[in-house]
């Protein structure tokens, strides 16, 4: 019978001996991790960031656009939340910065696009030092537009790994990077749930070659019918290794 663990709810510090938050800064230190945040936004011509201290200022941001980016680093049974937030006038401004483009009506939807871009870009530098540095990465999905405001109701305040809001040439952007321990599991084929993310390939049982779904994604409506398919005809017993999904994936379409 194969032991199905739990996604603990205590983030960075829910299990014994080093603690998630530990591992993830011998990996890579907070200075290192928010210098290339910050360097990011500093090539794609988005000016000098500087992160913001002062406690009024940080109390006075509401964001208005959210974007999250999933990162997954199966041998450290870690799960990483890139969630970057802004208001419509900063969002406003970067859309103009990138595209040379004036005037103030602009789709929201174009609005999430710059900031999923941006979002996409520091992803991208981070997992490339997590890489360099010889971790297995998977990274289930593109990036997602989530309302921010009901972020706060779904994760711990424990799980923040990192959060600074960042300010420059009028614009505030917040990252924050979630940290949560979710371990591979293998369990009955029969019982694979939406929004799991595949730990290794999925294949018929009589031919090895033949990939039905890759390893590392996220399993949605349409994959899961894949799944069914597969499991009608599969032994009840035979298992697959997958990971939990983070709680904000909740607020995603499965479709």
């Amino acid at each position: 019978t194969p032991t199905r663990v739990p996604v603990p709810s205590g983030g960075v510090h829910a299990a014994a001996g080093p603690t998630l938050d530990q591992i993830l800064t011998t990996l890579m230190p907070l200075a290192q991790l928010e210098s290339i945040v910050a360097q990011t936004l500093t090539d794609m011509a988005l000016g000098e960031p500087v992160p913001v201290s002062d406690t009024e200022v940080l109390a006075k941001f509401v964001p208005q656009i959210g974007i999250v980016h999933f990162m997954i680093m199966p041998d450290r049974s870690a799960w990483l939340d890139l969630l970057l937030e802004t208001d419509h006038a900063s969002a406003l401004k970067l859309y103009q910065t990138f595209t040379g483009m004036e005037g103030d009506d602009v789709p929201v939807a174009d609005l999430t696009d710059v900031i999923g871009e941006t979002l996409n870009m520091i992803q991208g530098a981070l997992k490339a030092t997590f890489k360099a540095g010889g971790e297995e990465l998977l990274v289930p999905m593109v990036p997602q537009s989530i309302p921010p405001e009901k972020v706060p109701g779904r994760v711990s305040h424990s799980t923040i790994h990192s959060r600074h809001l960042y300010q420059f040439d009028g614009v505030q952007l917040r990252f924050t990077l979630y940290a949560y321990f979710s371990p591979v599991q293998r369990i009955p084929l029969r019982e694979l749930t939406v929004a799991s993310v595949l730990a290794e390939p999925l294949r018929p049982v009589d031919n090895d070659e033949l990939v039905l779904i890759n390893k590392g994604t996220l399993l949605n409506d349409r994959a899961m019918k894949k799944v069914a398919n597969l499991a009608e005809f599969a032994p009840r017993n035979q298992l697959h290794s997958v990971i939990a999904p983070s709680p904000l994936v909740g607020l995603l379409s499965m479709k």
